[in-house]
C-alpha cells in the first residue's frame, strides 16, 4: 500500500506538470525538463505549506490535495502542446553527441555509477550525519505535528531554524512510503536536474551538444556531487534550484523569466547558503543581459525573494533573528576582519586540492591510465601513426596519472597556507583545519576531487582562449570562475570549517558548463575522462558512509554495507553510546512514545522507527512525563528521573535508555 500510494503521488505530481510545461514557450530539451523539476516541486511545496497552515498534513489529505490541484489545471492547460519539438531536437543531439566515443564511454560509466547510486538508496538505510540529525528528523517531526511546522522544546536548533523546502521534498516521499526507503529519490532527481542544467548553459554559451554532455557529465564524476545522489542531503536540492535559476533568467522570454524567479524562490527557501550564492548568479545574469531586460530580471528576483524567504520572516517572529538564532548556537559567526576573511578564503581555495585519500588504491589511476591510452589508439585511427601516435599516448597518460601528485600538492598547499599566516604573526589562522591532509571520498567530507581541482584551475585558462577567438561568449570566463568568486563570497559571510565544500556545488556546477571546452584537444579529453570514470569507482568503493567493500589494490579496504542490518548501517559513523542505543531500539515494537534528552549534533532520527510508528518528543528530566513510555539521556546527562523509571539500556560511554515501570 504503501509504494503504491507513493507511486500514486509521483504521478499526479508529473501529470500536474506536464499539464503547466506543455504550454510554456520553452524551446529546449533542458528548459522543458528543467520547468517540469522546478513546477513539479515547487508544487510539492506549496501543498505541504497550504495544509500546514490547518494542520491537516497526512497520506490521504496530502493525494487529495493533488488530485485537486491536478483537476483545476487539466481545463485551462489543456491544447496544444509546444514540447514536441524541443523533446525530439533535443533528444536528436544527445544521439549526435554519443557519437563521440570519449562522450559514449564516459557516458556509460555514469550510467553504470547512477544505477549503483539507485540500488544504494532503495537497498541501504540513509546514514549520513545530518541527516540523522536533523533533514530527516525535522520531516518526521513534521508528519507527526502534521504541519511543517517550528518543533517544541528542541535544543537542536536547525531543526528549527533551517528553511524546509529540501526537507520538505524528503517529507513527501516519508508520508507517502510511511518510511525512509525512497527518500534518496529527492537528491538523486536534484543530481540530475543539476547535470541537465550545467548541459543547457552549455548550449547558451555557444558549446555544441558533445562537448556540453561532456561536461555535464565530468561534473556528475566529482566524489561530492556523486555521493550526495543517493543520500537525505540537501545540497544538491539546493543547487539543482540555483542553476536552474540561472538557466531561465539567461533566457529572452518571460516564460523562463518567470521560471528562473520561481526556481530562485525555491531555493532561498531550501537553504541560507543560497543567499550567499545570489551575488554569483547577479553577477552571471546580469552581466551576460541586455540592460533593457534588467529591470524585468530585477523585479522578478525581488518577488522570487520575498516568496522564498517565508521562513526567514517565521525565524524574526519566532527568534527575532532572521537565521532562528542559527549563526550564534552554531557558533557559525565569522571574524569579518580582513586577515580572518583572506585566511577562510585560502584555506577553502587550498581544499580544493582533493586527493581523495584512496591509500594505495590511488594506483587504480595508473591501471587506468593504461587501459584508456590503449582504448584511445583502437578508437581514434586517424592519430594512430607514426609520432603522432606516441605524442597522443603520452598525452592521454600524463593527464591520466596526475592524480597521484595531487597528495603531493594537497600538502604543499596546507604547508604554504600555514607558514604565510605563521610569517604574519597570525598562529590561529594559521591552524585552520590542520589535520585536513586528504578525506577519504564523502558525501559531507570532500571536495571535488582530482579532476575538480584541475578543471576548477585549468579550465578558466582554456575558456579565455575560445572566448578570445570569438568560439564562446564571454559569459563563459564568468562561468568559469565561479568557484572562486563563490570562495570570496563564503570567506566573507560565513566561518570556516572543513565541511564547506558541498556548499561549492551550484558554482562548480556553473564553471562545469565551460568543462567541455576540453573536447578540442583529444588527448586531454581522453586523459580527463580515464579520471573521472576512475574517480567514479574510487568514490564508490572507498565512500566514508557507504562503502562497497570490495578490494582493488588496498587490502585494507573497509567492509561494505551491503546485506548489513538496517541498524548497523545507519550507526555506521557512529561508535559507543549512540551506535548501542540504536541497536537496542532496533529490538524494541516500532510503537510508543519515545522521550529524548539530547544535545546539539545528537541523532534523532532513528528514535522514530523503520516506519515512523514512535512519536518522539524533546523533553527535560525535570517536567511532567506522563504518557511517554522510553526516555533516552545521553551521556553526561540529568540523574534518573524518578522511581516509576527502569533503566532498561546503560551503554558503555554512559548513554542511559529508560523504559516506564509495570507498576
Amino acid at each position: 500500500m504503501s509504494i503504491l500510494a507513493f507511486l500514486a503521488g509521483c504521478g499526479m505530481v508529473v501529470l500536474t506538470t506536464w499539464a503547466v510545461v506543455r504550454r510554456l514557450k520553452v524551446q529546449s530539451v533542458a528548459g522543458v525538463v528543467l520547468a517540469g523539476y522546478i513546477v513539479g516541486f515547487a508544487t510539492i511545496v506549496a501543498i505541504a505549506l497550504a495544509l500546514s497552515v490547518v494542520r491537516s498534513l497526512d497520506r490521504w489529505t496530502l493525494l487529495t490535495a493533488e488530485v485537486v490541484v491536478l483537476a483545476a489545471l487539466l481545463g485551462p492547460w489543456l491544447g496544444p502542446a509546444t514540447v514536441h519539438r524541443p523533446l525530439r531536437d533535443g533528444l536528436a543531439s544527445v544521439r549526435s553527441a554519443l557519437g563521440d566515443p570519449v562522450v559514449a564511454i564516459l557516458a556509460g560509466a555514469v550510467s553504470v555509477g547512477l544505477v549503483y547510486s539507485a540500488a544504494l538508496g532503495v537497498l541501504t538505510p540513509p546514514n549520513d550525519w545530518d541527516s540523522m540529525s536533523y533533514h530527516l528528523a525535522r520531516a518526521a517531526f513534521w508528519i507527526q505535528q502534521h504541519a511543517v511546522a517550528y518543533v517544541p522544546e528542541t535544543h537542536i536548533v536547525p531543526i528549527n531554524a533551517y528553511p524546509p523546502n529540501g526537507e520538505i521534498g524528503l517529507l513527501f516521499t516519508m508520508i507517502l512510503s510511511e518510511g525512509d526507503r525512497f527518500v534518496w529519490v529527492v537528491q538523486y532527481t536534484a543530481l540530475l536536474a543539476t547535470a541537465l542544467g550545467t548541459y543547457g548553459i552549455s548550449c547558451r554559451i555557444g558549446l555544441g551538444s558533445r562537448a556540453a554532455l561532456f561536461g555535464a557529465l565530468l561534473f556528475v564524476t566529482t566524489p561530492v556531487v556523486v555521493l550526495q545522489g543517493s543520500s537525505a542531503l540537501n545540497d544538491l536540492v539546493v543547487a539543482s534550484f540555483l542553476v536552474a535559476a540561472t538557466y531561465f533568467l539567461l533566457g529572452d522570454t518571460r516564460h523562463e523569466t518567470a521560471l528562473g524567479a520561481l526556481a530562485l524562490a525555491l531555493a532561498v527557501g531550501a537553504k541560507f547558503t543560497a543567499l550567499v550564492a545570489l551575488p554569483l548568479l547577479a553577477l552571471v545574469v546580469f552581466g551576460a543581459t541586455p540592460r533593457r531586460r534588467w529591470p524585468e530580471l530585477g523585479l522578478a528576483s525581488l518577488i522570487a525573494l520575498g516568496l522564498g524567504s517565508s521562513w526567514l520572516i517565521l525565524n524574526l517572529v519566532s527568534t527575532g533573528t532572521l537565521d532562528g538564532g542559527a549563526e550564534e548556537a552554531l557558533d557559525q559567526r565569522a571574524d569579518r576582519g580582513l586577515r580572518a576573511t583572506m585566511a577562510r578564503l585560502t584555506r577553502m581555495l587550498v581544499n580544493f586540492a582533493d586527493g581523495m585519500r584512496p591509500e594505495w588504491d590511488v594506483f587504480v589511476y595508473v591501471l587506468g591510465a593504461v587501459a584508456f591510452v590503449l582504448l584511445a589508439l583502437l578508437l581514434e585511427r586517424g592519430r594512430g601513426r607514426g609520432r603522432k601516435a606516441w605524442a597522443f599516448a603520452l598525452g592521454i597518460a600524463v593527464v591520466a596519472c596526475a592524480p597521484l601528485v595531487v597528495p603531493l600538492v594537497q600538502g604543499g598547499l596546507i604547508n604554504g597556507h600555514e607558514r604565510l599566516w605563521l610569517a604574519l604573526g597570525e598562529h590561529d589562522l594559521a591552524a585552520l583545519d590542520p589535520n585536513r591532509n586528504g578525506w577519504p571520498p564523502s558525501s559531507v567530507f570532500s571536495y571535488y576531487g582530482p579532476l575538480g581541482f584541475g578543471l576548477v584551475v585549468g579550465a578558466p585558462l582554456l575558456v579565455v582562449r575560445e572566448v578570445r577567438r570569438g568560439r564562446l561568449r564571454r559569459l563563459a570566463v564568468a562561468l568559469s570562475a565561479a568557484p572562486l568568486v563563490l570562495a570570496v563570497l563564503m570567506a566573507v559571510a560565513i566561518s570556516y570549517d572543513p565541511y564547506r565544500g558541498r556548499f561549492f556545488m551550484v558554482a562548480v556546477a556553473l564553471a562545469a558548463s565551460t568543462w567541455g571546452v576540453v573536447l578540442r584537444w583529444r588527448w586531454l579529453a581522453w586523459g580527463l575522462m580515464s579520471i573521472a570514470t576512475t574517480t567514479l569507482l574510487l568514490a564508490f568503493v572507498h565512500s566514508v558512509e557507504k562503502p562497497a567493500g570490495i578490494r582493488l589494490i588496498d587490502g585494507n579496504s573497509s567492509p561494505g554495507v551491503w546485506g548489513k542490518p538496517r541498524e548497523v548501517v545507519q550507526a555506521w559513523l557512529q561508535f559507543g553510546g549512540t551506535s548501542e542505543v540504536l541497536q537496542f531500539f532496533a529490538r524494541q515494537p516500532e510503537s510508543g512514545r519515545v522521550g529524548l534528552v539530547l544535545e546539539e549534533d545528537d541523532w534523532v532520527y532513528p528514535f522514530f522507527g523503520r516506519t515512523l510508528g514512535r512519536e518522539v518528543f524533546f523533553v527535560s528530566v525535570d517536567e511532567n512525563l506522563d504518557g511517554l513510555d522510553w526516555l533516552v539521556i545521553r551521556a553526561g546527562g540529568a540523574e534518573q528521573p524518578g522511581p516509576e523509571w527502569e533503566l532498561a539500556l546503560e551503554s558503555s560511554d554512559g548513554w542511559r535508555v529508560f523504559r516506564r515501570s509495570a507498576g
